[in-house]
């Protein structure tokens, strides 16, 4: 209707107009108004985003993540079910499920991110279970690396190519924002960080988020509940990337036939005595 958005087929067309566009598609004097309302509302029910901006900022992110897995795996379900079992599951109810799988996904993102902000009691532990060798009473290792070696393989990738560069990239920022200048710095910066021993000491680092950031935090305390929400998230991306790279080999099967079939209806058959 606004002739402003584009997608890549009719069942996402479907699945973002009842979940998404249709609040959203106005004109564009009435969209943008309705941003500042929105907006305003939400800096006056969570306060929070005031503080922690650039948080909350990835946790919308992570929200929009959430959806587009959870889309692509419902889509990649009713395509399976409907080829395969001929029963057509998509309308409302899938509707419904993804909009359900995507606030589930992203609340379990929401605390995942503020773990890694030095904050890992907020990890949910979904599906969670026993490490014996990591969280045992009895014998603890000596040193971290031992314990990050011990975490399994999905969790020392997510860390090494997620955890690690998301760091490695803040420190940079934060290194820049401690050059720009006494009057930004002043302004941006929180040159004090509390101690061990409840004493405000300076702080080698600009911005709360670079002081608090912590690749680290699913060693340490309620490290369980975030080894398990890590696999958790992990599981439902690589669902999500099988679903569509089996769309993919599909659609690309479904015109290798219908051109066949087309092909063969055009051709004249050969002339019988």
């Amino acid at each position: 209707r606004c002739l402003r958005s584009y997608y890549c087929s009719r069942q996402c067309q479907n699945v973002s107009w009842h979940i998404v566009h249709k609040h959203v598609c106005y004109k564009p004097s009435r969209f943008w108004w309705s941003v500042v309302l929105y907006s305003l509302a939400f800096v006056y029910f969570v306060p929070g985003v005031l503080s922690h901006p650039l948080v909350y900022d990835l946790g919308f992110g992570f929200l929009w993540l959430s959806f587009l897995i959870s889309g692509i795996i419902g889509g990649g379900v009713a395509t399976l079910m409907k080829r395969r079992f001929g029963h057509d599951i998509r309308g409302r109810g899938l509707e419904f499920l993804v909009v359900l799988t995507t606030l589930w996904l992203a609340n379990i993102y929401w605390g995942v991110l503020w773990a890694y902000f030095s904050e890992p009691n907020e990890c949910r532990g979904v599906f969670n279970y026993d490490m014996k060798y990591l969280f045992s009473e009895n014998k603890s290792p000596a040193h971290p690396e031992e314990v990050s070696n011990n975490l399994g393989i999905v969790t020392r990738v997510f860390r090494t190519f997620v955890l690690e560069p998301a760091t490695d990239s803040l420190m940079q920022i934060d290194s820049l924002l401690l050059k720009t200048g006494p009057v930004l710095t002043r302004w941006i910066c929180h040159s004090e960080e509390t101690s061990d021993s409840g004493i405000l000491e300076e702080s080698p680092k600009c911005t709360r988020i670079a002081q608090k950031a912590n690749p680290d935090f699913m060693i340490g305390e309620n490290g369980q509940n975030c080894v398990s929400d890590i696999h958790t998230v992990s599981f439902f991306m690589i669902l999500a990337f099988l679903m569509h790279f089996m769309s993919v080999i599909w659609k690309r099967a479904d015109r290798q036939r219908r051109a066949a079939a087309a092909a063969a209806r055009h051709h004249p058959r050969p002339h019988q005595d």
